[in-house]
């Protein structure tokens, strides 16, 4: 069962929105993209348009945003096209604390969101990993980064594994599988930790036509593995989801060739780093690692049609690694 979408009361906007200097707010709306666990609302005010933005439970630690905040404004000195972060008028800090929840105000950028259609996206969404990773080389934070529980968190495999999860012993063992391949895999060709933005994924891209213009959501910034991040990204830009009228089990398993590549034409073409060996065996593990994430520890019976329809996806990936390798050395 899905969670209902948090929102931002008028209450709550009218308290934080005191710390800042915008002049009148002339509109409020919704924003209903991204977490669910994390309201926004875009702001129509003197000084611009707006988005207020509250952190979701989990990645509201002051330190861990300060981090994150340290992250994105040294990105934005290396160039990158990052939203801009307004500061308090009183004390001009980058975040309010208000009733034991933390706030953001960013410019809002306008744009289109990622198009499977134009593979021009896919292309420059690898071509922006690259040089973002690049721009964070040079960042040297002085607030303590949140570690990734290692490449793949083997802990996710608990909830998984218990007999009363009702989940089919076939899927249980393939996700193990695959997951603990995907663990030897990234210990034998490990690099030393690096700061990752931590969810590089389309909906975190704003376009215009077929220009990426601006990378969001640095929420869940940290060091970790930079093969995990790229793998991530050539999953996601190449994963073939429902048309309207369709369900998940109708779609093919299969990527999108003609993305995959792009993705990682634009990401070689910035001179980005990545051994197709340990990419195409991490792709299988990202999807399988993120499915068992978003479950979380209370995994069910209900939880099924989602692990199913993840598993297709992974198996497919897990069983075609040799063809991925081959298309990423071309």
């Amino acid at each position: 069962m899905a969670s209902s979408r948090q929102q931002l009361s008028q209450r709550e906007i009218d308290a934080v929105m005191r710390h800042y200097r915008v002049g009148q707010i002339k509109d409020i709306k919704e924003l209903p993209e991204g977490s669910v666990y994390s309201p926004k609302v875009v702001l129509e005010t003197e000084r611009g348009t707006l988005l207020l933005k509250r952190r979701a439970r989990g990645l509201d630690m002051p330190a861990l945003v300060c981090f994150g905040h340290e992250v994105l404004l040294g990105c934005m000195a290396q160039g990158l096209c990052v939203p801009p972060l307004l500061a308090t008028h009183d004390d001009a800090n980058s975040m309010v604390q208000h009733d034991d929840h933390i706030y953001e105000l960013f410019v809002f950028i306008q744009g289109e969101r990622f198009s499977p259609d134009r593979p021009a996206h896919a292309q420059q969404l690898g071509a922006l990993l690259a040089e973002t990773h690049r721009a964070m080389d040079h960042i040297q934070p002085t607030f303590e980064p949140v570690h990734e529980t290692g490449t793949v968190d083997m802990s996710r495999l608990l909830p998984l594994q218990d007999a009363a999860s009702g989940v089919p012993s076939a899927l249980v063992e393939g996700m193990t599988r695959v997951m603990q391949y995907g663990h030897e895999l990234a210990q034998a060709n490990a690099r030393p930790p690096a700061i990752v933005h931590g969810d590089w994924h389309p909906g975190n891209m704003i376009f215009r036509a077929d220009t990426l213009v601006a990378v969001c959501d640095f929420d869940n910034t940290r060091m970790g593995s930079r093969e995990r991040e790229l793998a991530q990204g050539l999953m996601h830009a190449s994963l073939v989801t429902p048309k309207p009228g369709q369900t998940a089990s109708q779609t093919p398993a299969e990527p999108s060739r003609e993305r995959l590549t792009a993705f990682w034409s634009g990401f070689r073409q910035q001179n980005g780093q990545g051994n197709p060996r340990t990419i195409a065996g991490l792709m299988p593990v990202a999807m399988v690692d993120e499915a068992l994430a978003s479950v979380g520890p209370e995994l069910g019976e209900q939880h099924l049609p989602l692990l199913t329809a993840v598993w297709r996806k992974a198996q497919w990936l897990d069983a075609h690694q040799q063809s991925l390798i081959d298309l990423l050395s071309a």
